[in-house]
């Protein structure tokens, strides 16, 4: 599983991928917890 989240301020990007991590906890396939890669990216804010 792939949690993917974008923002454009380093603040809130910490609080996304705690939200990504949350989010991939309560995947389940057939009762099981496949594995899970949560990937973020902050975007210059110019």
């Amino acid at each position: 599983m792939v949690e993917c989240k974008g923002t454009k301020g380093w603040s809130y990007g910490l609080d996304q991928m705690a939200s990504a991590c949350v989010q991939l906890r309560g995947m389940a396939v057939e009762g099981r917890q496949p594995p899970g890669l949560a990937v973020g990216t902050v975007l210059a804010d110019d």
